[in-house]
């Protein structure tokens, strides 16, 4: 488990070298974490670390991107035991 937590971790350290101070996350609504989040603490606390301690196995597998100047969106599906419920998700 600690080893999934240093991964996000790691890769939000990562992502600070690409993204700005002001980078705005959004988790879909049905989601755990839905809502959306500004700045890199506030999405690492609220969902990376969170997506590194709360399920087992969690992958999200992006489909596609979409970029329009400064803007980029990804979707996809995500998959992963949900620790709370300890049932597959997307069930």
């Amino acid at each position: 488990m600690r080893n999934g937590v240093k991964t996000f971790e790691s890769n939000s350290r990562n992502l600070a070298k690409y993204v700005s101070e002001n980078i705005r996350w959004t988790e879909a609504k049905g989601f755990p974490y839905a809502g959306t989040y500004i700045g890199l603490e506030s999405i690492t606390k609220n969902v990376f670390s969170r997506l590194g301690n709360e399920w087992i196995h969690y992958k999200f597998t992006p489909e596609d991107y979409i970029a329009d100047d400064d803007k980029v969106v990804a979707y996809g599906t995500y998959t992963g035991i949900y620790k709370k419920t300890n049932l597959l998700k997307p069930e």
